[in-house]
């Protein structure tokens, strides 16, 4: 290890002091490579930026950006375009991304970065920027954007994860599995009992429904899948296939106590408040003014209801939609809250003892549901 240094003004709270200490021998990407641009790093943006390194690590391939906020993806999406990603990344919450912390999964050019103008974050993590969009944030108002370069997003394999506590270290070996079958597309089968190797629980993995996913969702089965074990437990997030192959993290549900909270409350609310910005901008309504105008108008309020909710049941209803649990629905009460939005589909690990009851929820409601077998805590 190299030599532990204080860092920033303070550490997570302003009363705190936060030191660092480089592991000199790390070989692969890191955020702690020298910043281009930007006032020094503190103990929350390189935490935040580290977990914004996971996930555009685990969607290296494609072009894809992550809105990431204490720690939480809150806006994920795929593009034509790294710019095209980044539009539908901040979408996946408008307001939350205020303050942000943006990774994109490929070099970020001059017409990428131009996407940011109008737009405040912290700090953004590439592999790599080009010399025109580093120029271009130096001679924006920008001053204090953090650029870093994390180097090419190579996974290392032996890497462990470690936190130190009062006593000792604990590590563990990384997240690296998405599913207990061998292909994704063993998970459109009927479900087969698997052991995992490491625990030795059994799981039935596969579709463990009536209702059936067709071939052209296994991209979105992947990235929901990709995207939602990031986000911290308990989670259940919604994702949308919003063009043919590219994709965007619609609702986001994190870190309740309960997994009704987190599909009721939160993922679901979110879903259907973003699908009714997806109508005003499809429509060209500007959204202050619109809103303005159904608080001061009831039958213009009524008559923009109905057609949103049509617009969002539409969509809700298809297969463009997938529901993701990071862990077993305990109770079928999380299946009939998506239900109640119109979700059709849910991938989740399975291995509660209440999997037939949840089964038979789901069937009785006519959902399509996967057990991958693989669990993604993240506490």
């Amino acid at each position: 290890m190299g030599k532990k240094e204080q860092i920033g003004r303070y550490g997570e709270n302003p009363h705190q002091k936060a030191f660092l200490e480089k592991d000199e021998n790390h070989i692969g990407p890191s955020v702690f490579n020298t910043p281009l641009h930007g006032v020094p790093m503190g103990f929350n943006n390189y935490r935040d930026a580290n977990s914004t390194l996971e996930i555009i690590i685990d969607n290296a391939d494609k072009n894809f950006v992550a809105v990431i906020k204490h720690m939480n993806s809150c806006g994920a999406a795929t593009g034509k375009t790294l710019k095209d990603a980044f539009i539908y990344a901040w979408r996946g919450d408008e307001i939350s991304a205020f303050g942000s912390v943006i990774g994109y999964s490929q070099t970020v050019n001059l017409v990428t970065i131009k996407a940011l103008s109008g737009k405040f974050v912290e700090v953004i993590i590439a592999p790599k920027f080009s010399d025109e969009a580093i120029n271009w944030i130096k001679n924006s108002p920008k001053k204090n954007l953090r650029v870093v370069p994390t180097g090419p997003l190579e996974n290392v394999s032996d890497f462990e994860e470690s936190l130190t506590i009062r006593g000792g270290t604990l590590s563990q070996t990384q997240n690296n599995k998405l599913y207990l079958c061998e292909n994704i597309s063993d998970l459109l089968n009927s479900p087969q009992k698997l052991t995992e190797q490491n625990s030795g629980l059994e799981y039935n993995v596969g579709t463990v429904t009536k209702q059936q996913f067709g071939e052209q969702m296994l991209g979105l089965i992947d990235f929901s899948i990709k995207v939602g074990k990031h986000v911290k437990s308990n989670s259940v997030d919604i994702f949308y296939e919003y063009e043919n192959g590219h994709y965007m993290m619609l609702g986001m549900g994190t870190g309740q106590p309960n997994r009704l909270d987190s599909a009721k409350k939160l993922a679901a609310t979110k879903a259907q408040e973003n699908l009714m910005r997806v109508y005003f901008r499809e429509h060209d309504l500007d959204y202050a003014m619109t809103m303005d105008k159904m608080i001061h108008d009831s039958q213009y309020r009524n008559m923009l209801i109905e057609n949103v909710n049509s617009f969002s049941k539409e969509i809700l209803y298809s297969n463009k939609i997938i529901a993701f649990s990071d862990a077993f629905f305990p109770k079928p009460d999380g299946v009939e809250a998506l239900a109640e939005i119109g979700v059709k589909y849910i991938v989740c690990p399975g291995g509660s003892k209440a999997d037939e009851q949840v089964i038979k929820k789901a069937d009785e409601l006519g959902m399509g549901m996967i057990f991958t077998g693989i669990r993604h805590f993240r506490h």
